[in-house]
């Protein structure tokens, strides 16, 4: 179907198993670090500082930051927090006490950093850059300040100028701007945009990966861009531009990459209290842009993720990231990205949600208005049991209505077919939708397929 792209072309599953890493006992603040230290995870829940053995053994807390964390980022063997008009912090050691810089006229009120040319960079809350070769107090060089009214949302990245050479980059809520070191000053990109608030101060502005510049506007707007021939390309490669469900088309709260996807988080809101949100994953190998739902919440009332980290250690390749429901609070939860690469159906060793649903794009054969007449569906599953179960209903002419079930639950491996009206003479539609429902038992490994 139009914008329909199963991660693996001959089967559809539920999603992977959003396995939960909990919250050290008695902790009630957000969680607004997810980092690594030499192999060990560092988790800050509000200024905070704990440590977590995978999958979910928590340390007693290691220290209080002077401030909440508002970005984060390794540099000399250390991890550098920045705590805004608190100045910024850097531990270095997992278990150890932060060495707290106050801001000052030699040391920046750091609201985002980043690492080039081997130096440390961080913006200031009012917009200034600063470098220093060490990140160690007073050791710090003030330079351009960015020439824009607002400077509450910047975010730091590292990527190409029109020439190719890797520069620092500016992210924030009226476009992207490059910093020429040779002349000390910003520069507007090729693209801007009206001024937008954004949820989070600090972060989920944008970020670098496959070899592109992503950057986020207003709503779930996302704009890839990517040097060509010296020049700028910018493409909208927005998440489900044309089939994102109106409950989870709120705006971007975090993204981050690895060598193979971009992870992007939706809410279903322009404010952090809506209790929808999705994880999309994206990849563009074959030159199309390509997105896949890997997560849906919809359970209760749940603040929408703003934190995410890709960390990569013994305990495997994973994407963590903060969530917040009624039942659990503040904790943190992670998903194996390696199970995103195997085929499920030769894999045996994956975890999947209890349940899922896949909602199949509408179809009307491109005659919208000619009737049309449905007969039977045909449905070849793999790996069902009497738990592990797959439910088909649909329903016909662009309803925003319910789902009509079409027969009973699929419970056997192999062909079924579900014929439509009584003694099968078939239904007549326009167009039409199905919805899968997928569930499975207690074997996190069984799925139906």
């Amino acid at each position: 179907g139009v914008n329909f792209a199963p991660r693996f072309a001959h089967s559809i599953t539920p999603s992977l198993l959003a396995n939960s890493s909990s919250k050290p006992s008695g902790e009630t603040a957000a969680v607004n670090v997810i980092t690594a230290l030499s192999g060990t995870l560092i988790v800050a829940f509000g200024a905070d500082l704990y440590n977590l053995t995978p999958p979910s053994t928590w340390s007693a807390s290691t220290d209080t930051l002077p401030a909440t964390p508002v970005d984060d980022i390794w540099f000399n063997s250390r991890i550098y927090f920045a705590l805004g008009a608190s100045g910024y912090s850097y531990l270095a050691t997992a278990a150890g006490v932060a060495t707290d810089v106050a801001a000052g006229a030699a040391d920046p009120a750091a609201h985002s950093f980043a690492v080039w040319d081997a130096k440390l960079y961080a913006i200031d809350t009012s917009g200034r850059l600063w470098s220093s070769s060490t990140g160690n107090a007073a050791s710090w060089t003030g330079l351009a300040t960015l020439p824009i009214f607002n400077t509450t949302d910047i975010d730091l990245v590292v990527y190409d100028d029109s020439a190719g050479d890797p520069t620092i980059w500016a992210l924030t809520a009226f476009g992207p701007w490059i910093y020429d070191p040779i002349n000390d000053k910003w520069f507007q990109s090729r693209f801007q945009f009206p001024e937008f608030d954004r949820l989070f101060t600090g972060r989920g502005m944008g970020t670098d990966g496959r070899d592109s510049l992503f950057v986020k506007g207003s709503d779930h707007q996302l704009y890839k861009t990517q040097i060509s021939s010296t020049a700028y390309v910018v493409e909208n490669v927005t998440p489900g531009k044309n089939f994102l469900p109106s409950a989870y088309s709120g705006e971007i709260t975090s993204m981050v990459a690895d060598n193979h996807n971009l992870y992007v988080m939706i809410g279903d809101s322009s404010t952090t209290s809506g209790i929808n949100w999705c994880i999309f994953v994206y990849n563009d190998d074959n030159e199309v842009p390509v997105w896949h739902p890997l997560s849906i919440n919809t359970a209760d009332n749940s603040t929408q993720p703003l934190v995410a980290a890709i960390i990569a250690s013994s305990s495997g390749h994973r994407l963590y990231y903060h969530d917040n429901n009624s039942t659990d609070g503040h904790i943190v939860r992670w998903l194996e990205l390696l199970d995103l690469e195997k085929d499920p159906s030769q894999f045996s060793t994956i975890n999947y949600a209890a349940s899922a649903q896949v909602d199949l794009p509408w179809f009307d054969n491109f005659e919208e208005s000619r009737d049309k007449l449905a007969l039977r569906v045909r449905a070849k599953c793999l790996g069902m049991s009497a738990n592990e179960t797959l439910t088909i209903s649909y329903r016909t002419d662009f309803s925003t209505g319910s789902f009509t079930t079409l027969g009973s639950a699929i419970a056997a491996s192999g062909e079924t077919t579900i014929w439509f009206g009584t003694n099968n003479v078939g239904m007549s539609f326009k167009s039409i939708q199905f919805r899968l429902a997928f569930a499975r038992g207690a074997t996190t490994t069984n799925a139906p397929k």
